[in-house]
Order: structure tokens, then sequence, then C-alpha cells
């Protein structure tokens, strides 16, 4: 085991290049992993195409993997990338103090950081554990000279990625100079996290590029770049900017570390719901604990694009009594909804099905204190017909996903 392992490192800004050629099934087992380490360093990892990459494992995971880490107070870059898509090797990461990509860490100097991390199908990369949250910067500059420059990207479009952290950032700028981060989630892309800030600081800019997969958080903060969510599902206790949610699911009550069974997503900034789908769980009564709530501090739009119509998707977990209501979005101020879920105008009905039985609600969208979302049973426990009940998932089941698929 080595404290500290180097792969193109400068101490004072001169040109220093460094290649690992690794094809072991044995792991790196190191504290640090620097790749391209100070101004005008290039480091490089070869690992041929079926050939195999581990840093750390589950038992000796590595401390903090830094790849574009300058540090020299000097004019130069430091360029790191680790692409596995390139022969696409059996790749595995296990970092358990924190992961940094981009980083100009130094308070005067002018350079540069580059750094990127791209994952590929036989790639698996896990950031903390459950118990054991680590930290991820994607592009952070703690520099106040004004030539100095950070850029991150973390592509995890393709592989697995399990990222449990406390602090994501992802452009940060700690002193007001240039810093630009990417996070891009795919299908097995897991985001666990207590904070997400997004472009935070002066002259900074971030990306996230949900398309699929899930991300859970506390918090996000959208302060300056763009929340691209067109996939994949996301869960958050509160988000700080404007939502547009361009496909994908929104799904309040599915966040991590609770006991509860039902949640709330709370939006300061509007939400412009386009071709996504809004997941509503129904569990009881009681709003915010037993179903599913959304709070917007901003203006609501379900058909953000004028086509369709948002997806409201309502799971029934319980047997509600006739004339019980449920706020599922309450709209602060006076701002009128106009707009509605696909097939569901106001006054529409929706039909669930629970334990045998129908339940019929009714929606408006001038509810609560007149322009909220609220659902209303208008009919309850109406039982199936034997008949229709032996289609099971037949008939009525078809048409029940139908609807599901379709409002």
């Amino acid at each position: 085991r080595v404290n500290e392992l180097n792969i193109g490192q400068s101490i004072r800004g001169q040109s220093a290049t460094g290649t690992l050629r690794w094809d072991q099934a044995s792991a790196i087992d190191a504290n640090t992993i620097y790749l391209s380490h100070g101004a005008n360093a290039v480091g490089t990892i070869d690992t041929p195409a079926g050939g195999t990459l581990k840093l750390g494992s589950s038992t000796t995971p590595v401390g903090n993997l830094r790849i574009g880490w300058e540090d020299t107070n000097t004019a130069g870059a430091a360029n790191g990338t680790l692409d596995m898509s390139v022969n696409n090797p059996t790749f595995e990461a296990v970092i358990a103090g924190s992961l940094a990509l981009g980083t100009q860490s130094t308070v005067t100097g002018a350079g540069t950081a580059d750094g990127a991390l791209v994952l590929a199908g036989n790639s698996i990369l896990n950031v903390g554990t459950p118990t054991s949250r680590a930290n991820l910067t994607i592009g952070e500059n703690f520099s106040n000279n004004v030539a100095s420059d950070a850029t991150g990207e973390l592509n995890a479009l393709n592989g697995v990625a399990n990222l449990r952290v406390n602090e994501l950032n992802i452009g940060q700028s700690i002193r007001g100079q240039s810093a630009t981060g990417t996070l891009s989630m795919g299908a097995n892309t897991t985001v666990d996290a207590t904070t997400v800030n997004i472009g935070t600081g002066a002259n900074a800019s971030g990306t996230v590029n949900l398309t699929g997969g899930l991300m859970t958080a506390d918090t996000v903060n959208l302060e300056e770049g763009a929340f691209n969510f067109t996939g994949g599902r996301l869960a958050v206790n509160t988000f700080n900017g404007t939502l547009d949610q361009q496909g994908g699911t929104l799904a309040p009550g599915v966040l991590p570390n609770t006991t509860s069974i039902a949640g709330v997503t709370t939006i300061n900034g509007d939400y412009n719901l386009f071709s996504g789908t809004l997941e509503i769980e129904l569990f009881g009564t009681d709003p915010g604990s037993l179903y599913d709530q959304v709070f917007v501090n901003g203006l609501v739009d379900l058909n953000g694009d004028s086509g369709i119509g948002g997806i409201l998707d309502l799971n029934l977990g319980f047997a509600p009594n006739l004339g019980d209501g449920f706020t599922i979005l309450e709209n602060d101020g006076i701002d009128l909804i106009t707009t509605a879920f696909f097939g569901l105008e106001e006054g529409a009905s929706l039909i669930e099905f629970f334990e045998g039985q129908t339940f019929t609600f009714g929606i408006t969208y001038a509810g609560g204190t007149g322009n909220d979302i609220v659902l209303n049973v208008v009919s309850s426990a109406v039982p199936i017909p034997p008949a229709v009940w032996l289609f099971g998932s037949g008939l009525l089941g078809l048409v029940g996903i139908a609807r599901r698929k379709a409002v």
C-alpha cells in the first residue's frame, strides 16, 4: 500500500508526463491517487481492451482520487482524463474520501485544471458507502487569479456508478474565478447526496444531465447552469431554482434514510412539467407522511411544451373513504394553474384499484387556497365484478395501466 501515487506530477510548473500501464486482477492500494498533478503535468493510465484496472476495493478503498489537480501557483495546465470508453476494460474503483475532477487548488495560481472520468460498459464506480458518505467535486476553482480556470466532467452514461456523498459540487468557484462542471447520469447511476450544488460562486456554471438512474438529495441548489431532467427519477426534499422536467419521474416519496413512506418536495422556483411524470403515492390521509405532496413557490405549468401535458401517476396503497381529500400540489400565492395533466382536465375522474375494489377520484386545479391541485374521493370501495376480476391483469388491468400511461 502506498500513501500517494502520482501519475504525471510537476512540482514547480515545468513539463511532466507520466504513464501507468496496468492490467492486473489485483487492486491498486493507495491512500491518494493523482492523475495529472500540477501545472504542465499530464498523466495517463493505459489498460488494454480485455484488461483489468481496479482502484481500491471494498476492504481497502482508495482514500482520494484526484484527476486534473493544479496546485503549483504557476501558469500552465493540469490535464487529466481517465476515459474507459477507449478500450472498455474491466474498471472498478472504490473511493472512501473524495473524488475530485478538475481542481484549481491554489489561492493565487494562474494555471488551469481539467479533469474527466468517463465510464464505459465494464465500469463500476463506488464513491462513499450508505453509512459513510464521501465528497465529490466536478470543476472547482479556489484561485483569485483571473487567469485561472477549472473544468471537470463525470460521464456515467454507461457502466455503473454509486455516488453516496455529503456534498456534490458541480462547477464551484470559491473566490470568483471560472469553474465549470458537468455530471451525466445514465440508467445505472445512483446519486444519494445530502446537498447538490450546481454552478455556485461568481463565474461558475454547472450542468446535470439526468437521463436515467436515480438522484436523491436533501437539497439541490441550482444557481447557475442547467438541470436537464429528461429521464430517470428525482427525489429531493428541497429544489432551489426552477425545475424544468422534460421527461423522467419526479417522485417525492422516494427518499433515502427516512422512516416515512411518503414525502414532500418543495420547489423554490417555477415547476414546468413537459413530457415527464409526477408520481404521487397515497397510503393514508396524513399529508407529507402518508401521502406525497409537491410545494411550489413559483409558477406551475403542467404542459410546458404545449403538447399533450405531463403525466400524473397515482398509486393507491390504502382504502380511502368517500369525501377524503388529498392536496397533492400546493401552489403559493394567487397565480392560477391554467394547464392540466394529460387526460385530466378540471373536474375529470381517475379510477384506482386497491384490494379488489375501485375508488374514483375527482381532480381540481383550483382547490385549497384556490390554486392548488386536490384529489377528492367521489366513489369509494366499489367491488370489482368477479367476472371482470378473473381477468386480473386483463381488461381492467390494461385499462388501469393505460390510464397511468395516458394521464
